[in-house]
C-alpha cells in the first residue's frame, strides 16, 4: 500500500467503540479487551460511557456508544459530532 504522504491521504484513526453490558446482574462499560468495575445502573454507565466516548472524539477519533438489550443485541444510543453532549435528560 502506498505510504500516505505521498497522496495526501490522511490516516484514518480507529473507531472508539464503547458498549453497555449486563454482565451477572450488573452494568459495565466493554472497551477493545478492557472492561470497568461495575456500575450502580444502566444509566451511570450510559453517561460514563458518553463521557469516554466524548474525550475519544475531541482527540480526533470516531466513537460510539452502544447499548445491549434484553436479547443481548447492542444498538447504537450515541454517536460522537451528531449527539449532544452533554447528554440532555429526557423527561420520562
Amino acid at each position: 500500500m502506498p505510504h500516505s504522504r505521498y497522496f495526501g491521504i490522511k490516516p484514518r484513526l480507529e473507531q472508539a467503540q464503547y458498549f453497555v453490558i449486563r454482565h451477572k446482574g450488573e452494568w459495565r462499560i466493554r472497551a477493545g479487551y478492557r472492561t470497568t468495575a461495575p456500575y450502580a445502573s444502566k444509566a451511570q454507565a450510559m453517561c460514563a460511557a458518553i463521557d469516554f466516548a466524548e474525550k475519544d472524539g475531541m482527540a480526533g477519533r470516531e466513537a460510539e456508544v452502544l447499548v445491549q438489550d434484553d436479547h443481548r443485541h447492542f444498538r447504537t444510543v450515541w454517536i460522537y459530532g451528531r449527539d449532544p453532549y452533554p447528554v440532555v435528560q429526557r423527561a420520562s
